[in-house]
């Protein structure tokens, strides 16, 4: 008789932010350095940026014109926690 195995499945909250730099293919090869190091830069100087990377649980990813961010886990500050996006 096969034995059943029984898993425990943990079901979190996880939050993706795609992010990305308009214009970004227009631009000499410099600018488009200059405008990722200003948005790594802004990003990382977030609270909550910080607090989820020393807490193991963020996924950083380039995007070549921009970054995907993916948070595990829920957010502590969901009350005051603005998010503006547009389709272009």
């Amino acid at each position: 008789m096969a034995t059943e195995i029984k898993k425990e499945i943990k079901l979190e909250i996880g939050h993706v932010l795609f992010m990305d730099i308009v214009g970004y293919s227009t631009r000499l090869i410099n600018e488009q350095r200059a405008l990722r190091d200003a948005l790594n830069q802004i990003v990382r100087s977030t609270e909550q940026f910080r607090d989820a990377d020393a807490e193991g649980t963020l996924i950083k990813s380039p995007t070549g014109d921009g970054m995907a961010l993916v948070s595990a886990g829920a957010s502590r500050n969901q009350s005051s926690a603005r998010l503006r996006s547009a389709a272009h």
